[in-house]
C-alpha cells in the first residue's frame, strides 16, 4: 500500500475514538442544553471538515473524483460546523436537517467508493458505514421534528457506531500498512 496509508492509522484511531466519546456524552446526558449539543456537534463537523478536504488532498487511493467528493463533503462538513456556532439559540432545528443532509451525502460517497473498487482493503467496512449513514440520514430528513432527546440520542448512538467502525478499519490500515 502507501506511505499515507501508514500515516493515517494514528488520525482514523484518534477520530473514532474522539466520535465514540462525544457519543457516549451525548447518550449519558440527553438533557443538555441546546447550546452544549449544538457547540459538539458544529466541533465534530469542523474537525471531520479538515480531515475529509487533507482527505482529498492527501489521499493516493482513489481516483480523482473521489478525491473532489472527499473534499467537497470536508467543505461542507467544515461550513456546517462553522454555522452551528453563528446562532446557537436556533442551531439545533437547522441543524437536524443539515445532519441529515451531511449524512445521506456521505453515505452516498462512501457507498459510491465500495461499489466501485471492488480491490479496496476496507470495502467491507466503506459499504455498511456508507449504508448506516445513508439510511440515519433520511431518518433524520423525513423525521425533522424529533424532539431535542431523540435526536440527541439518535446522534450520541451514530457517533459510537460510527466510531467503532473507524476504530476498527484504523488497525485494518496499520496491518495493510505494515504488510507493505
Amino acid at each position: 500500500m502507501s506511505p499515507f496509508m501508514g500515516r493515517t492509522f494514528g488520525l482514523v484511531l484518534g477520530f473514532g475514538i474522539a466520535t465514540v466519546v462525544l457519543g457516549l456524552v451525548l447518550m449519558i446526558w440527553p438533557d443538555a442544553t441546546v447550546v452544549v449539543v449544538a457547540i459538539l456537534v458544529g466541533l465534530y463537523l469542523l474537525l471531520t471538515g479538515v480531515f475529509l478536504i487533507v482527505a482529498g488532498f492527501e489521499s493516493d487511493t482513489g481516483g480523482a473524483g473521489m478525491r473532489v467528493l472527499s473534499a467537497v463533503a470536508g467543505v461542507a462538513s467544515l461550513l456546517l460546523g462553522i454555522f452551528a456556532f453563528r446562532d446557537i439559540s436556533h442551531a439545533i432545528t437547522i441543524l437536524a436537517l443539515i445532519i441529515g443532509l451531511g449524512w445521506v451525502i456521505r453515505g452516498i460517497a462512501d457507498l459510491m467508493e465500495g461499489f466501485a473498487k471492488p480491490g479496496l482493503p476496507v470495502r467491507g467496512w466503506v459499504i455498511f458505514m456508507g449504508a448506516l449513514s445513508l439510511v440515519a440520514g433520511i431518518v433524520v430528513l423525513v423525521w425533522p421534528d424529533i424532539t431535542l432527546q431523540a435526536l440527541v440520542w439518535l446522534i450520541g448512538l451514530w457517533l459510537v457506531v460510527l466510531g467503532v467502525i473507524e476504530v476498527i478499519g484504523s488497525f485494518q490500515l496499520r496491518k495493510l500498512a505494515r504488510a507493505t
